[in-house]
């Protein structure tokens, strides 16, 4: 399993404060089926801080809901919100996300317009204006009121996953920044088959 740290290319690295690089390797289907195994999170030098398992929120559709659990502290969930007869075709345009830690709990949504172009989700946490986007080089980008906080270089067929994150990020953004590979796995297979329909 590759550590390559993402954002090593000059120029890229934004981050105001120390940064540390982690890899997971999910599964070809740990997005789709229900009975997920847990995804180990482990630090560039091979220490596991957590693992990744289906997690379950309210309002959330069950395979796209993902917990991160951390070797000493709180969980961190977030979910699809799940559909409703009246609301599929908004489900699909334009999902929302729950994102859980302890008793607080948030909304982000998919960023209109751009959503229907490649993966962008936005939303208030903890008083800081998230966004998550895929950007030029195929990694998501997430940045806090502007600033990058954390990046995610999804892996390819053998889905090895690296990812960046500051380090001194309170536990929901930290978990949020886990979890986003999930819900971006989610998004590529939902695109692929609602361009499948349009064709």
């Amino acid at each position: 399993m590759s550590t390559r740290a993402v954002g090593e290319q000059a120029g890229r690295n934004v981050h105001n404060g120390p940064v540390s690089a982690y890899t997971l390797c999910e599964g070809l289907l740990d997005t789709v089926i229900t009975p997920m195994r847990a995804v180990e999170v482990k630090t560039q030098d091979g220490r596991r801080i957590g693992h990744v398992v289906r997690g379950d929120v309210a309002d959330c559709e069950r395979t796209g809901t993902f917990r991160f659990e951390p070797t000493s502290g709180p969980s961190t969930s977030m979910g699809i919100v799940g559909a409703t007869a009246r609301t599929i075709l908004h489900r699909l345009l334009r999902p929302s996300y729950i994102l859980l830690h302890e008793r607080q709990r948030w909304t982000l949504h998919d960023l209109p317009g751009e959503n229907l172009l490649y993966f962008a989700v936005a939303g208030t946490v903890q008083a800081r204006r998230l966004v998550a986007r895929l950007d030029w080089d195929d990694s998501v980008q997430i940045t806090a009121d502007g600033a990058e906080v954390g990046r995610v270089d999804p892996g390819d067929l053998l889905l090895d996953t690296r990812l960046r994150a500051d380090d001194d990020l309170d536990p929901p953004l930290f978990g949020l920044i886990m979890l986003i590979p999930f819900i971006y796995r989610v998004y590529e297979q939902e695109a692929e088959l609602i361009e499948s329909l349009l064709d």
